[in-house]
């Protein structure tokens, strides 16, 4: 495929600069020129992400850790231009080693993705469909954490490095909604959109408010309210989707329709509803839900049990 071939060449020519870079001098006369490469890696991998996200309004899925390895990537190569403004190449180097780094793993990822959709079929889909419901919740609980944190940080205000980082939770906040969007798409042309909960388009709504707000380098406690909920309503949306295919399979058996009804939404920063959500969370778990779900629920547990919000 053209887009893995082009990410194994940025990745061949992120080494390259990396070696050239470790070596100059701070008098170095050649900054300017590694610079100007350093940014044109930096629009090829732009370029690219086009290309995936071309590629996803059709068949290929880009999973939120293609899109975080891609992210990351960008933003060790934005932070080698900083060092190389600053003439300093050995912080240039370090950073264009980790970005070559997230390329290779990028490629790696896209890579996985392709022999996925090679292997895809059958049951598969429908595992598909649950296992991407399960990353982008990890996803959307591992950025509200960091926006908590970065809500503890703030004094008065945000530094210009908080703003920045801001910047980035947006981003990622967006590549969230953008990856539930696609996964809504590719439920609809597989048939299989009777399958998800009918409330994902409020919650891709929801991210759109909170992309809103961060946006405007506020960071309040309704940003941190809306996406408490957000992830309250995609852990709910999880369990929808298994429970849907196990009442399938019951109703084929026993003929018997059962209808059951969504948990109400939880007010995650009141003492009642974390111990509702972990009631929840530990049923789920003994009712036998997917591995990578269980991990999610042990993990937001723990979470949850903790006095204040750490990395």
């Amino acid at each position: 495929m053209k887009v893995l071939d082009n990410l194994l060449t940025l990745s061949r020519q992120q080494e390259e600069l990396k070696k050239e870079s470790e070596k100059l001098d701070p008098n170095s006369a050649q900054f300017n020129e590694k610079a100007e490469r350093q940014n044109n890696i930096k629009r090829n991998l732009d370029n690219i992400l086009k290309q995936l996200s071309e590629m996803s309004k059709k068949t290929f899925s880009i999973t939120p850790e293609m899109g975080k390895a891609i992210g990351d990537a960008k933003k060790e190569m934005q932070n080698s231009l900083q060092a190389m403004q600053n003439r300093n190449g050995s912080m240039a180097s370090m950073s264009q080693g980790e970005a070559m780094k997230s390329l290779n793993e990028a490629a790696t990822l896209v890579k996985g993705g392709m022999e996925s959709m090679m292997q895809g079929g059958g049951q598969g889909g429908m595992m598909s469909l649950m296992q991407q419901m399960g990353q982008l919740s990890q996803q959307q609980m591992n950025l509200n954490n960091m926006t908590q944190m970065l809500q503890q940080m703030q004094q008065g205000g945000l530094s210009p490095q908080q703003q920045s980082q801001m910047q980035r939770i947006a981003q990622q906040q967006e590549m969230i909604r953008k990856s539930l969007e696609q996964l809504n798409r590719e439920a609809q042309q597989s048939g299989k959109s009777k399958t998800l909960p009918g409330n994902l388009e409020e919650i891709m709504k929801q991210m759109k408010e909170v992309i809103t707000d961060l946006n405007t380098q506020k960071l309040d406690d309704p940003i941190i309210q809306k996406q408490e909920k957000i992830l309250s309503r995609m852990l709910d949306a999880q369990r929808s989707i298994n429970e849907r295919d196990f009442e399938k399979q019951r109703e084929s058996n026993s003929g018997l329709n059962i209808v059951r009804e969504s948990p109400a939404d939880l007010n995650l920063s009141s003492q009642k509803g974390k111990n509702k959500i972990r009631e929840e969370l530990n049923k789920a778990v003994n009712e036998g839900y997917l591995m990578d779900y269980e991990q999610l629920i042990r993990k937001y547990y723990e979470l949850l049990e903790k006095e204040g919000i750490k990395d």
